[in-house]
């Protein structure tokens, strides 16, 4: 899992390092840094996996706006059974801060080198950290996710598969539609989509369907089925409900669906058709359009399920709702803040305040009430 995120000189992250936990809930006020935490993840593990190159990735907007700096730093550790990968990531801004490249690039596992570049010339190791090629490598790429799978560097192999199952979303269940022409491997951001990502997956592993038909009547009532139905050349999501008075089924396009009911079954699918890979799971605001009584169902799918050696490796949540901050089995929260054109912070929050001539306070009342201290 993901243990560590480091950045600096990224909009309002300067200086900035927070630490995950197999679980772990952020909260803070709009504007505090929240997402942006969650957008260098995301931004990284595409620029590593060659889905786009540096100049996709980050830009020269994205520098601190208060600082003179040129180079932003990302730094991401992440623990596995092989130990802990530091992957380093160093961008420079030339040319009056208009190009970017890749200033330099180091993975490491414990102690031992497994890649390194520096301003175009990498170097390639293998799994003991023996120095083998010196070569010349394009500085707006990835030089990691270049790197080929051989005998003699399935550590670093390892490290570039745990980072394909890194999932960030910031789920907008209007943009998602019906109808699929392909099918996709990875979710895009807003979960646009679903819909292709259903259907491969289902491809891939037949039993989610089953799976969703038993877990989501709970929260959502009548449901029987979610199915990639054939129509023409394309395919089209298809929800299949029961009424609870005739016992009789209907079926919707996905797309005719309320924006709560889209919102619980894309959730729904993203936690169980991501167990048994060891994903890491970034999820901003999921509680959009979900209804109090839809909550606590859905965190009971994959709390008790989640960590080293579970079904899932790590959900880390962004949240307003009271019900999600108030759930004392997502561990201790991580409170943002920053005061107007300034840097972000962080400090770990408890779950309620006492006055000794109050009753306790909860964390969402003590929110509410503007007293995190």
């Amino acid at each position: 899992m993901i243990t560590r995120l480091y950045v600096d000189n990224f909009k309002t992250l300067v200086n900035f390092e927070i630490n995950f936990e197999a679980t772990s809930l952020l909260l803070g006020t709009n504007g505090s840094g929240k997402s942006s935490a969650f957008d260098v993840i995301h931004r990284m593990s595409r620029f590593i996996n060659k889905e786009i190159s540096l100049s996709e990735t980050f830009f020269n907007s994205d520098l601190t706006k208060w600082m003179d700096k040129k180079v932003q730093t990302y730094e991401l550790d992440i623990k596995t059974e092989n130990g802990i990968y530091k992957y380093r990531l160093l961008v420079e801004f030339t040319d009056n801060r208009q190009k970017s490249r890749v200033k330099e690039e180091v993975l490491k596992l414990d102690d031992i080198t497994l890649f390194s570049s520096k301003e175009g010339t990498a170097n390639l190791y293998d799994d003991n950290g023996n120095l083998g090629a010196n070569v010349l490598f394009d500085w707006t790429q990835s030089g990691v996710g270049a790197i080929q799978e051989r005998d003699e560097n399935r550590k670093l192999i390892y490290f570039k598969r745990f980072v394909e199952n890194i999932v960030v979303v910031r789920p907008m269940p209007n943009l998602i539609q019906s109808v699929s022409q392909e099918e996709k491997s990875r979710l895009s951001l807003h979960m646009e989509n679903f819909a292709a990502w259903y259907r491969y997956l289902v491809m891939e592993n037949s039993s989610v369907i089953v799976d969703l038909s038993k877990e989501l009547p709970e929260s959502l009532p009548g449901f029987v089925t979610l199915n990639s139905v054939l129509s023409g050349e394309a395919r089209v999501l298809k929800v299949e409900f029961r009424s609870s008075e005739k016992g009789k089924k209907q079926t919707y396009t996905f797309s005719s669906l309320s924006d709560g009911q889209k919102m619980i079954i894309a959730i729904y699918a993203l936690i169980i058709g991501n167990k048994g890979k060891n994903a890491s799971l970034f999820i901003d605001e999921p509680d959009n359009f979900i209804s109090i009584d839809e909550i606590q169902p859905w965190l009971r799918l994959f709390i008790d399920d989640c960590g080293e050696g579970a079904s899932l490796e790590q959900v880390v949540l962004i949240s307003h709702h009271p019900e999600i901050i108030d759930y004392s089995a997502l561990g201790i929260p991580i409170w943002f803040e920053r005061e107007p054109e300034s840097h972000t912070r962080i400090k770990h929050v408890g779950k309620g305040i006492v006055d000794s001539s109050k009753p306790l306070l909860t964390l969402s009342q003590t929110i509410a009430r503007g007293l995190v201290e």
